[in-house]
């Protein structure tokens, strides 16, 4: 029988080492307590190993090119997904919420893999494109990167309140913009958001592979409590969305709490997809018995 540190070992000789030095497995909370200070003592490819636990932490991996994961990585156990937890609930301060933040460039060697990613209220973001300020990614924020999110649950997040100055909330679940990830075999479930709840895809080039994505609510303010996909990162390159369950989300109409002057046509619509101006692959999907419907296209 192989046993578990034979197989991280034979895992990290297939990664890419930096400058020359052999790849590290750092554990957590055997090598370091938090997994901030482990992710901030990696470097490309690394694997950072997180023990069963409850993390109370809102983490950023800065730029670094390592493995993330829960110990299924290397025991394929699904039970230690459910024992992995990071957990953003209690944010260093209010407006920076999303539990695991992704945005400098990491590439597809990136890998996060086997948590339970819960309690993240989201980020508050200047949005590149539309020049103003939004609440995003509660559980988890990309943009700018590449990396391979894989059998996480992704549950309990919320990007669905708007301060002054804000103009919405979405991407209860995950945020991507202008980015290029591979969400594959994750479930994302029981987030909020006031579009997006379950996923936002904005002008991206993502692949979402496997996932299923059920029990969302939202999309008060641009619909979309499933997923939400809005503009495209190159003409070239399209999502591809494939082999994913997208059921049971609820869009919901306008509550009295958006920061909008008028509600656009789409809020409150969609509540398995909702789309616009988004250039998509889409095969063998399963979207069905999500209020008020499964699929809204939205005109440009």
């Amino acid at each position: 029988m192989i046993t578990h540190a034979v197989a991280l070992a034979t895992l990290l000789t297939l990664q890419t080492p930096a400058q020359g030095r052999p790849p590290r497995a750092i554990r957590v909370p055997a090598d370091y307590p938090r997994i901030q200070q482990a992710i901030d003592s990696a470097r490309t490819g690394d694997t950072v190993l997180v023990a069963p636990g409850h993390y109370y932490e809102n983490l950023r991996l800065r730029g670094r090119n390592i493995v993330l994961a829960s110990e299924f990585l290397t025991t394929h156990d699904t039970s230690l997904i459910g024992r992995t937890i990071l957990d953003g609930s209690r944010p260093t301060h209010p407006d920076s919420g999303t539990v695991l933040t992704i945005y400098q460039f990491e590439d597809s060697t990136t890998l996060v893999e086997g948590f339970t990613i819960t309690g993240g209220t989201g980020t508050v973001w200047y949005d590149n494109k539309d020049k103003i300020l939004f609440r995003e990614g509660g559980g988890l924020l990309i943009d700018l990167a590449g990396p391979t999110i894989r059998s996480n649950v992704i549950t309990g997040n919320r990007a669905d309140t708007a301060r002054e100055g804000v103009l919405s909330a979405g991407g209860g679940g995950v945020r991507v913009g202008f980015a290029d990830p591979v969400l594959e075999r994750n479930v994302i479930t029981h987030n909020r958001g006031r579009y997006g709840a379950g996923v936002v895809l904005f002008y991206a080039a993502a692949i979402l592979r496997g996932n299923v994505i059920t029990e969302n609510k939202g999309g008060e303010d641009f619909g979309g409590a499933g997923l939400w996909m809005w503009g495209r990162l190159t003409r070239r390159l399209p999502y591809v969305i494939e082999g994913n369950v997208i059921r049971n989300n609820h869009a919901r109409g306008t509550d009295g709490r958006s920061r909008l002057r008028r509600p656009p046509p789409m809020a409150g619509r969609g509540g398995g997809l909702s789309v616009r101006d988004a250039a998509a692959v889409m095969r063998d999907n399963i979207i069905r018995d999500n209020t008020p419907n499964d699929v809204e296209e939205v005109p440009r």
